[in-house]
């Protein structure tokens, strides 16, 4: 029993460890976002406001708002993508 707890003690670390580094990585692929599309998609996804919301918060159509939204996704996905094909090529030329 006491090896049971060790093995899910240590399991349940590396998985809070790994947690920690994917929301590190989501905070430097959102930190480099133009301005307004880190601003908007911040107030969308963190804070949880609706587009009309934002939209009259900064004062644009909520055709705005969905495209800023739409970018920031789209620039996370890519920035994150690249970083992983980076973090695998240093990993594999470490090994070499």
């Amino acid at each position: 029993m006491e090896i049971k707890n060790t093995v899910l003690m240590d399991f349940v670390e590396r998985d809070e460890s790994l947690l920690e580094e994917r929301m590190q990585l989501l905070e430097s692929a959102i930190d480099q976002l133009p301005k307004k599309n880190r601003e908007v998609f911040l107030l969308s996804k963190k804070s949880g406001y609706k587009h009309k919301e934002i939209a009259s918060q900064l004062d644009i159509s909520e055709k705005a708002v969905e495209k800023h939204i739409s970018r920031a996704t789209q620039s996370i996905k890519k920035w994150l993508k690249e970083k992983k094909n980076s973090l695998v090529l240093i990993f594999l030329n470490y090994m070499s």
